[in-house]
């Protein structure tokens, strides 16, 4: 879709968070560690045909609705077929006023007409998925989109999407999601959510070189740790610990100029263990 005309407007947006390496924090795995701390989730055919489901919705959709909204980049038209934007009348919405840059009147191809033309297909994707597999999933579809216009809006504002809005997609919102279609969410899973979501947030600042998001890892990490022995799981606490200290010692062993992106691409196995760890643990062996 990306670069193509706006006569593809039928084409369905959907972008996969579980891009390769597969073992990294995103939607699909988040999707599973809040099933895992269901308690609920077993080998009935229903209950993996269901989650199956959450992870087909939770990240291609989803993902695709994050892509469309916050990072679709501006489409290549051709000279003779580029038509200028209409200026509006008021004057606090001609080109170059905040009001014009949030709603679109600078660059039309990114305008919220245009990306609601371009995402009909992939809300109706979202909404059939959310109906079959319940209530839960609807409001967490309506929270989805929700999230994604606030990512389109501070992209537009601001030129970056926000990273919190981010984190609570790719991974806030699937573990809640996961959890609440098999169980009623408690404290202890929901503190993990939101833990990971610290963790989330703090590993999208150091891909963009900020060295102060180091201290939310390290918060996010201990609060996992500290979740999981007030659960009364402490071996999975210190499993946990012991898939977080490659992370440290990596970042002290880089000293190239992509160093955080270096990083990164290093440390996500860990942090994917220590994702489905704090799930399993939280919800105990599948029955």
């Amino acid at each position: 879709m990306w670069g193509e005309r706006s006569k593809d407007i039928g084409e369905i947006s959907m972008r996969l968070w579980f891009t390769p390496p597969p073992w990294r924090l995103g939607a699909a795995w988040a999707v599973v560690a809040g099933a895992l701390a269901s308690h609920n989730l077993t080998w009935q055919t229903w209950d993996w045909a269901r989650l199956l489901l959450l992870v087909f919705l939770a990240d291609p959709v989803w993902g695709g609705v994050w892509a469309l909204l916050a990072e679709r980049q501006r489409t290549a038209w051709k000279d003779d077929d580029w038509l200028p934007p209409a200026v509006p009348a008021l004057p606090y919405l001609r080109p170059g006023s905040p009001a014009a840059r949030l709603l679109g009147w600078a660059e039309s191809d990114r305008s919220l007409v245009a990306t609601w033309r371009l995402g009909l297909p992939g809300l109706l994707a979202a909404l059939l998925v959310a109906l079959i597999l319940g209530w839960e999933a609807v409001l967490a579809t309506a929270l989805a989109f929700a999230l994604g216009f606030a990512g389109w809006a501070t992209r537009r504002l601001n030129g970056q999407p926000d990273m919190w809005a981010q984190a609570l997609l790719t991974i806030g919102l699937p573990w809640a999601l996961g959890h609440l279609t098999y169980a009623p969410l408690n404290l202890l899973s929901a503190g993990s959510a939101l833990a990971f979501v610290v963790w989330q947030y703090a590993a999208l600042g150091i891909e963009h070189g900020r060295r102060r998001a180091w201290w939310l890892l390290g918060l996010a990490q201990g609060t996992v740790i500290v979740i999981l022995v007030i659960g009364g799981h402490p071996l999975w606490a210190a499993s946990v610990a012991l898939v977080s200290m490659p992370t440290w010692w990596t970042a002290a062993g880089i000293r190239s100029a992509a160093w955080g992106s270096d990083v990164m691409r290093r440390v996500q196995v860990w942090w994917w263990l220590a994702l489905l760890a704090s799930g399993w643990a939280l919800g105990g062996p599948l029955e």
